[in-house]
């Protein structure tokens, strides 16, 4: 939240959540700060406004405001009234004082523009969680109008893939679209497997986000699948780890082949061959998914008999599967598609086009408990229409 800009949210969140954390320049403490007069019994309190700009060093917590904090009680007199109720992380003290509590000018200098409001929840919501970033430094990512993390189903059993997480810390009210693509055939194209769900919105304020999905997605033990992020504005984009150091410490960022993409003038682009970055680690995009329990075998015999606009695919039985999903490419490392949901051994694909060559892939399902459960796919069935 910009609290420049838009302090009225920044009012709104400190009512929902009692704080927001800001940074300010705080070493010059004994340049800007004093004490004045102020309150109903006209007792003593502690103001600060910095009346020039300077580089913030410090951070603290606002907790309340007043629009009619005197302009004139700071050391540098501001313009117009209005202050922030700061509570200083210097003494564990609760009084009116530069390190425990003090008022800070509207028009203080010195304060950033960001301030953060932290909303956690609990710590097992979910088994796994796949994730690349992890170093302290992030750059935006601009002008790529998708982004992705490819991730390989790790651990003993099938899972389900229940929410994903993306990092903006740069931008708000960015519109996006969420797209999950599972059993990638192509190391090279993140969207070459079957597009398993969508998920669109908009973010209020910078920051992490954790999107759940409308509907898990059943993600097999040793498949890949990947998080595609979509935006429809320019220069919009995820974070993206980069290297950095002051005088504490240094951090190396480092992106390996296969993991995250961008996808640039009409085709996709590993970051790990971007040579117009240096420094670079892998964008802030991560996935958290649930063990399902239980597994159920690979659809086999995939059949397909042609006709000139409709192909009729068949399998054979799967034990404990009480439906099939039916899957179809225009290319055999394409995005393949669902196309129905059937309970049979076979369905019948019209409205083809004469003479078009089709791939299909089928995989059988079960329930277990409240959780769908979904197998590997089958091997490809390429097919041709006839003319």
């Amino acid at each position: 939240m910009n609290i420049h800009k838009n302090p009225s949210s920044v009012m709104k969140a400190i009512i929902a959540h009692g704080a927001a954390s800001i940074g300010f320049k705080a070493g010059d403490k004994n340049v800007y700060d004093q004490m004045a007069y102020y309150g109903p019994e006209g007792g003593m309190v502690a103001t600060y406004r910095c009346d020039k700009k300077a580089t913030v060093d410090h951070q603290a917590i606002v907790v309340g405001w007043d629009d009619n904090f005197p302009a004139s009680a700071f050391k540098y007199p501001a313009k117009k009234n209005g202050a922030w109720l700061v509570r200083n992380s210097w003494s564990d003290l609760s009084d009116n004082s530069y390190y425990s509590y003090f008022w800070m000018s509207y028009e203080d200098a010195g304060l950033e523009d960001a301030a953060w409001v932290f909303d956690f929840g609990p710590g097992d919501n979910y088994d796994y969680n796949y994730q690349y970033d992890g170093a302290v430094y992030a750059y935006k990512v601009k002008s790529y109008p998708k982004e992705a993390n490819v991730f390989l189903v790790k651990g003993s059993a099938n899972q389900q893939l229940r929410a994903v997480s993306i990092s903006m810390m740069q931008d708000a009210n960015v519109p996006y679209a969420i797209k999950i693509y599972t059993n990638i055939a192509s190391a090279k194209k993140p969207t070459s497997g079957i597009l398993a769900a969508k998920v669109t919105g908009k973010t209020s304020y910078a920051g992490v986000y954790t999107i759940p999905l409308k509907k898990a997605v059943s993600i097999p033990k040793g498949t890949k699948y990947a998080v595609v992020v979509e935006f429809n504005k320019k220069n919009k984009g995820v974070d993206m780890e980069c290297s950095g150091k002051n005088q504490h410490l240094s951090i190396t960022a480092f992106s390996d082949y296969g993991q995250s993409f961008v996808y640039s003038n009409g085709s996709w682009r590993d970051l790990a061959d971007l040579s117009e970055y240096t420094g670079i680690g892998n964008l802030c995009i991560k996935a958290y998914t649930d063990k399902t329990g239980t597994s159920i075998g690979k659809v086999k015999s995939v059949r397909a008999k042609a006709g000139k606009t409709s192909m009729r695919i068949s399998w054979s039985k799967v034990a404990s599967a009480k439906t099939y999903e039916v899957y179809r490419a225009t290319s055999e490392k394409g995005t393949y598609k669902k196309v129905t949901i059937v309970k049979g051994k076979h369905y019948t694909d019209k409205k083809l086009s004469k003479g078009k060559t089709y791939y299909y892939k089928v995989r059988a399902c079960k329930t277990n408990g409240k959780k769908s459960v979904a197998g590997a796919l089958s091997d490809v069935k390429k097919a041709t229409t006839k003319r």
